[in-house]
């Protein structure tokens, strides 16, 4: 993966390697991943493609996706979105030696 992270003069959030050793683009959201998005990481996996020789895989995690997108995805080979959640929890920290 060593010098595509750089893709057409814009960076890929993540790009790594699977278990077999193939290319793998990883788009981030931290909204909703609305239908644009697609285009970008289709883009991205195409760049990838066209330095390696090998099609990438491409995950797309977002905490929510937009209907369209979902729909849009299933013509991309080898996308897979991927939702996250996550929930905080806080507790007091004690500033003060206790006596």
């Amino acid at each position: 993966t060593e010098g595509l992270d750089k893709v057409a003069d814009e960076s890929i959030d993540i790009l790594a390697r699977d278990r077999g050793g193939r290319n793998v683009v990883i788009e981030l959201k931290a909204a909703i991943a609305k239908r644009e998005v697609l285009g970008q990481i289709a883009a991205y996996m195409a760049d990838v493609e066209d330095q390696t020789g090998e099609r990438p895989r491409g995950i797309l995690i977002a905490p929510e996706f937009d209907a369209k997108l979902i729909s849009g995805a299933r013509m991309i080979e080898g996308l897979t979105l991927k939702r996250y959640a996550f929930s905080f929890s806080f507790t007091d920290v004690a500033t003060r030696a206790q006596d």
